[in-house]
This record gives structure tokens, C-alpha cells and sequence, in this order.
């Protein structure tokens, strides 16, 4: 096996074999999103172990976006609220830990790349002057933006983030917080 030190990050040639099906699938996510194949298995490897592994032990599960924007769509603030509270107080801690092994911000913040990666949402990360700036497209309605934006807050104060500022659109959330 070949070591090549690539910046910070070590990295490390294998020889895998896989099914010709998947890897033309692959290929032709590669070329549909201007990436190497390379860069996209990397992307792969790590959704796996930074968030897809880690999140079906820790009881989260796949759902339609459509269904999803419906059912929250349904309920009121005052609701999202106490189902968050309840979230919060009895199981946050709890599923940080299952996901990322304990509850550290830097820890909690690759396992929500991970999240957004895997559904799909777009989003921008930002780091400046120890401030972290994320956007989130979600596309999801009003009751999404507030049901995330409400989810973030509380996480952040979970995780004892000094400055938090948490804004919404109809589909966008974005996060602002001090990470020193």
C-alpha cells in the first residue's frame, strides 16, 4: 500500500474491486457532478463512516422529503417546540454520542455535514476569525426552516457555543456561531 501525505491530511492507495454496474453508476455520478471518481468515493467513504453508519445505530432513519414537509407542515410552532424540548431533554446527548462517539462541537459539526450531504442539501461552510457561517438549503417550507432552526439553537446551547445567531427563510437556514 502507497502513503502519500496530501496537506494535513495523510492518505493512503487501496485496490477494491466492485460490481461493474455500480461502478459505471458511479462514473457517470462522477462526470454528472464534475468530479473525479476519486473525489466522489471519498465522498462516499466518508458519508459512510462520518454519518450514515454512525446514524442507523443511533436510530435515525431515511424519510421522503415530500412526507416529511407534509407532516411537520402540519403541526404549529408550539408544537415543533415541545417535540424539540422533549428531543432535547431526554435524547440529544444520548445521539451525539452514538453518532460521533461524544459530544464535542467539532465532532457534532462533521456529523451534520454528514446529515446534509446525505439529504441533499445544499450548503455553504464558512470559517472566519473563529466564527462559523452555514448556510442550509433546505427547500422545505416554513415549518422545516423553523423545526431547524429551533433543532440548532438548542444544539448549539447543548454544546455550550458562546455567540449563536440562527436565521431562517421560507427554505433556508442559516447559522452563525463562535467556535473558539
Amino acid at each position: 500500500m502507497r502513503k502519500t501525505t496530501s496537506g494535513e491530511n495523510r492518505t493512503e492507495s487501496i485496490t477494491l474491486r466492485v460490481e461493474k454496474k455500480v461502478l459505471d453508476k458511479l462514473r457517470a455520478e462522477a462526470t454528472k457532478t464534475l468530479k473525479s471518481v476519486n473525489v466522489l468515493g471519498n465522498q462516499v467513504f466518508k458519508f459512510y463512516v462520518n454519518w450514515h453508519s454512525a446514524a442507523v445505530d443511533a436510530g435515525f432513519i431515511y424519510v421522503d422529503k415530500k412526507n416529511f414537509s407534509r407532516i411537520i407542515g402540519k403541526l404549529t410552532e408550539a408544537e415543533m417546540d415541545q417535540i424539540l424540548d422533549e428531543f432535547f431533554e431526554k435524547e440529544f446527548t444520548g445521539r451525539i454520542k452514538m453518532l460521533t462517539g461524544d459530544t464535542e462541537l467539532d465532532q457534532f459539526l462533521k456529523a451534520v455535514e454528514g446529515w446534509m450531504w446525505g439529504s441533499g442539501f445544499p450548503y455553504r461552510h464558512v470559517t472566519n476569525n473563529g466564527i462559523e457561517t452555514y448556510v442550509i438549503q433546505h427547500n422545505m417550507g416554513n415549518n422545516t426552516a423553523y423545526y431547524l432552526r429551533g433543532y440548532f439553537k438548542r444544539a448549539l446551547k447543548v454544546m455550550k457555543v458562546k455567540y449563536v445567531e440562527v436565521r431562517s427563510t421560507t427554505d433556508t437556514v442559516w447559522l452563525e456561531f463562535a467556535s473558539i
